[in-house]
């Protein structure tokens, strides 16, 4: 059975986005390259095979993905070719770049989670979508949580 993993980036003040949702605290960090931290997130990715998002966080990632798979790093090219669902009553698709676009989970969300840890392969990972992620802790569906740092701080925000 795949386990399903939280994986959160939050401030050394524990917030995992602005007051407005936004993580631009993630991406200035990310804009350093820091090699080692590139390199954990690498090693992840290799350890999941499949992706779970709510809407807010896939409109996130879409706005940044490449328009081609010759302009993508080696990162972005990882995270596109994971199975992609995202979690959304209102979105009618969710294309992906250049990649295939993620699947749509819109009625018995639970169910539909459950079915997906019971497939063969490797783990799941949820990244961001606290909403969702609180939701599933609740109903026991969360089977690790990690939280990576980023070395600054936003005073406030939301916390995980």
């Amino acid at each position: 059975m795949r386990r399903l993993i939280l994986q959160e980036f939050v401030t050394i003040d524990n917030f995992a986005a602005d007051l407005n949702g936004g993580m631009d605290f993630q991406e200035k960090y990310s804009a350093k390259k820091d090699e080692s931290f590139i390199k954990d997130a690498e090693a992840f990715l290799d350890t999941v095979d499949a992706m779970l998002v709510g809407a807010t966080t896939y409109h996130f990632f879409s706005e940044y993905l490449p328009e081609s798979k010759e302009q993508a790093d080696s990162f972005t090219d990882k995270i596109g070719s994971l199975s992609k669902y995202v979690v959304s009553t209102r979105l009618k698709e969710a294309p992906w770049g250049a990649w295939e676009p993620a699947a749509i989970i819109k009625d018995n969300v639970f169910k539909e989670i459950t079915k997906l840890k019971e497939q063969h392969g490797k783990d799941i990972v949820i990244w961001g979508s606290m909403t969702l992620a609180h939701l599933l802790m609740k109903e026991g569906l969360i089977d690790e949580v990690q939280l990576r740092v980023i070395p600054t701080t936003l005073g406030n925000g939301k916390p995980v």
